[in-house]
C-alpha cells in the first residue's frame, strides 16, 4: 500500500470574492468561474450542474454566503489548516498512498464534498455554498468532511469497475460506511460523526434496530433506499442515516476482514455479507 503520493491544492478563494463583487451572479458569471478554476473538469462540472435549476436552487445558497462574508473568510482559514496534515495521517495512519487534486470549489449545490476519478487523476472537490449552508466551516467538521472524501479516492483506487456503477442498496451503504469508517480512522475517533448535529446520533441509536429492520426490507422488495442519504432527506424524520448504517456494517466486517481487504471487496461479496451480518 506504499508509493509516490503528491496531493495538489486548487485554491480558488480570490476568484470566489471577485464573483461575489458582482451584484447578482448569473449563471453565465459562474460558468466562467469554474472555467477558469479547473478547466480539465469542464464536462464533468457541466453535467452535474445540468441537475440543478440555477436560479432557485444554487442562487439561493450563493446569497447566504453574500450575507455572511465572515463565514467564507473562517471557511477557507480552516480549509487551509485542514489540508495541510491530510498526507502525513494518510500515510501514518493508513499506510495509504495516493495522488490527487483538491478543489476549494463553488458551486455544488447540494453536495459538500465530491470525488470522483476523471481518467487517472483523483479530485475532491470542497462545495463552498453547502459547507456554509450546513455550519460545517468549523476545523474539526471540515476535517472530517475532507477525510470523507478522501476515503472515497482510496476505496476508488482499488476498485477496478466504477463505484457509482450500481450506486444503490446495499453497495451504497457500503461505500458511504467505508469513508465514515476511514474518515473516523483519520480523525482517530471511532464515535465521531460530522452529521453529529442537534441530537442526531442520539436520535439515530434510540431508532436503531428500526431503521436497520427498515432498510433490510426495501433490500430485499428492492424498494429504493435514496432518503437514507442526503440533508435533503430523511426517514422518520432525521436526515443522513444510511451513514450511520454504513458505518455499522463496515465496523461489522472489520472484525472478519482487514481494511485492505474491504477496499478491495466486490459487489457481490459485500451483499452475501450484508445478508450474514445485518
Amino acid at each position: 500500500m506504499c508509493g509516490d503520493m503528491m496531493i495538489r491544492i486548487i485554491d480558488s478563494i480570490e476568484k470566489i470574492r471577485k464573483l461575489f463583487e458582482i451584484s447578482k451572479i448569473s449563471k453565465q458569471n459562474w460558468e466562467e468561474y469554474f472555467l477558469n478554476t479547473c478547466p480539465k473538469l469542464i464536462s464533468t462540472i457541466y453535467e452535474d450542474a445540468d441537475k440543478y435549476n440555477y436560479d432557485e436552487q444554487i442562487i439561493p445558497l450563493f446569497e447566504n454566503i453574500r450575507s455572511n462574508p465572515s463565514r467564507l473568510d473562517n471557511l477557507h482559514m480552516n480549509f487551509m489548516l485542514a489540508v495541510k496534515d491530510l498526507e502525513i495521517r494518510m500515510v501514518d495512519i493508513l499506510g495509504e498512498t495516493i495522488d490527487f487534486t483538491i478543489i476549494f470549489y463553488l458551486g455544488l449545490g447540494n453536495a459538500a464534498g465530491w470525488a470522483f476519478r476523471q481518467g487517472d487523476d483523483g479530485y475532491l472537490l470542497l462545495g463552498v455554498e453547502k459547507i456554509i449552508e450546513l455550519n460545517w466551516d468549523e476545523l474539526l467538521d471540515l476535517q472530517a468532511l475532507l477525510y470523507h472524501e478522501a476515503g472515497h479516492l482510496i476505496h476508488q483506487k482499488y476498485q477496478v469497475d466504477d463505484l457509482d456503477k450500481d450506486y444503490d442498496g446495499v453497495w451504497r451503504l457500503y461505500i458511504e460506511g467505508l469513508a465514515m469508517v476511514i474518515e473516523q480512522e483519520l480523525l482517530m475517533n471511532e464515535s465521531y460523526f460530522h452529521q453529529n448535529k442537534a441530537g442526531w446520533l442520539e436520535s439515530i441509536r434510540r431508532l436503531e434496530n428500526i431503521y436497520i429492520n427498515d432498510f433490510r426490507r426495501r433490500v430485499n422488495l428492492r424498494l429504493s433506499t435514496d432518503d437514507y442519504f442526503g440533508d435533503w432527506c430523511n426517514v422518520f424524520d432525521i436526515s443522513d442515516v444510511g451513514y450511520y448504517l454504513g458505518h455499522k456494517f463496515v465496523r461489522r466486517l472489520l472484525e472478519k476482514y482487514s481494511l485492505n481487504e474491504l477496499l478491495k471487496m466486490d459487489k457481490l461479496k459485500v451483499e452475501e455479507e450484508f445478508g450474514l451480518l445485518f
